[in-house]
């Protein structure tokens, strides 16, 4: 068995980020990952970013918090270090699965504290759903601002 400090990064941060083509959106899924600690929120991160250069960005992110939990010690950390993370390699963002309570918390203080977005649903299609329909709402949007435009020149 190999000790904590010999264990790399990878190993100790098993996640897997993956496109679906369809509805061009990076889904994130992490494997009993818990963070404790400030340093463990950096080199979480760390290993985040090197799976999300894999992807074009900014992209649409669904983000699986089943296998993700922050503890209270980490919070402040994560909140910074997600809400940076978030402003470089996101689009737009959901949660779901979010069923840990500190993890949840930290979500929302992140939120306020840094401006981290925090849209979080129960299930994948229900982040999906909310997703599509933001992208959906944005597109009517700027097309009635060019329409205005439009309107104004004439």
């Amino acid at each position: 068995m190999k000790a904590k400090n010999d264990i790399t990064s990878f190993e100790r941060w098993p996640m897997h980020f993956w496109h679906d083509p369809i509805h061009d959106v990076v889904t994130m899924t992490f494997n009993n990952c818990v963070i404790s600690s400030s340093d463990d929120a950096i080199e979480f991160m760390k290993v985040m970013t090197i799976h999300m250069q894999r992807h074009k960005t900014p992209a649409d992110v669904l983000i699986d918090y089943s296998g993700l939990v922050v503890k209270a010690s980490a919070a402040s950390k994560f909140g910074s270090e997600r809400a940076e993370f978030g402003r470089r390699f996101f689009q737009r963002s959901y949660r779901y699965n979010v069923e840990n309570a500190s993890s949840r918390s930290v979500l929302y203080t992140s939120k306020v504290i840094y401006g981290a977005e925090t849209n979080i649903c129960a299930t994948r299609e229900e982040a999906l759903n909310a997703l599509l329909e933001q992208r959906k709402n944005e597109h009517l949007y700027a097309q009635k601002k060019r329409s205005d435009l439009c309107e104004t020149i004439s």
